[in-house]
């Protein structure tokens, strides 16, 4: 489904192909630089999105404006219940646009129908602004701790399925 940018231009959701391949590892680098990098090794799954998400029963999303990869993200699931999202990334040209926002809904969308009713997300503490996103779009934190190095926190948000 597509929709417009700020700018008019047109917005293009869609599955995660192979030949995406490469600008999903271009994006997942830009968009996290140095502030949370862990990594090639712990970042793996990007490499492999479809033995890490779709083998699994996940959901990885693309987002294009143009040809160009401005935002993506996916979910695994946890429990019949619970969903990780996973890998949320806008690149830092594109932020502030609706871009994230338009992938998160999108991504939520396709857990409740496959009926799952609780969306769980971790990110770093450092990342300011990826907490603000989350907590703007509904979810709550439940936990903190160490991950790879790492102050995480991990978010909550229940969904009717």
């Amino acid at each position: 489904m597509a929709q417009r940018t700020t700018e008019g231009r047109e917005f293009v959701i869609r599955r995660f192909d192979s030949q995406d391949r490469e600008l999903v590892w271009e994006l997942h680098s830009c968009a996290v630089g140095s502030e949370a990098d862990a990594g090639d090794e712990f970042f793996s799954d990007l490499k492999d999105i479809e033995n890490h998400f779709f083998a699994v029963g996940g959901e990885f999303l693309v987002g294009f404006v143009r040809d160009r990869l401005v935002a993506m993200g996916g979910f695994v699931p946890r429990s019949a219940t619970e969903v990780e999202i996973k890998r949320m990334r806008v690149h830092p040209e594109w932020q502030h646009r609706g871009f994230g926002r338009a992938v998160l809904k999108r991504l939520e969308e396709d857990a409740t129908s496959q009926s799952y009713s609780t969306l769980v997300i971790e990110t770093t503490l450092t990342q300011i602004s990826a907490l603000a996103f989350y907590e703007n779009n509904g979810y709550v934190e439940v936990e903190r701790g160490t991950r790879v190095g790492f102050k995480v926190v991990r978010m909550r948000k229940s969904v009717d399925s």
